[in-house]
């Protein structure tokens, strides 16, 4: 019996054109660190997500209570003894319901998680913002790559 790959599973062929054309573009790649670190994870049904590395570099821990505030296109934890939520035993925090609803966040939806290290907050996107801003910068690239050999 031999195997044959099914069509509709592999992967469609670029054309020539794309695969000899090579672009140089300059690229500044600083040494710099970023006081930014991000991730990206599901939400769960609960409104929880959660990623042990982000949390971890900012010093949350299980039981560390966090508050949530809306911020332009995305939402802000801030740690808080007052918070009116729990990083989970699991490493998750919450995001209630008003907060999901405004950014259109669903449940089992990925978001972006970036961590502030110089401000010890939580920054939360839905992945549209991000897929929005990425879009853009290519668009950019895209109307510059004329000029770069």
């Amino acid at each position: 019996m031999t195997e044959h790959p099914v069509p509709p599973l592999l992967p469609p062929e670029l054309p020539a054109r794309h695969l000899s054309r090579q672009v140089h573009a300059p690229v500044k790649q600083g040494r710099e660190r970023s006081d930014l670190l991000l991730g990206t994870v599901k939400v769960d049904h609960s409104g929880r997500a959660g990623d042990r590395v982000l949390l971890d570099a900012l010093g949350w821990q299980p039981g560390d209570r966090h508050d949530v505030r809306l911020i332009r296109h995305g939402a802000e934890l801030y740690r808080s003894p007052a918070g009116r939520f729990r990083v989970d035993i699991r490493g998750n925090v919450f995001l209630p319901a008003a907060t999901r609803t405004m950014l259109g966040i669903h449940s089992g939806d990925r978001i972006v998680l970036v961590a502030s290290l110089s401000t010890n907050t939580l920054l939360v996107h839905p992945i549209t913002v991000v897929t929005s801003l990425l879009a853009g910068l290519y668009r950019e690239s895209a109307a510059g790559d004329s000029h770069v050999e």
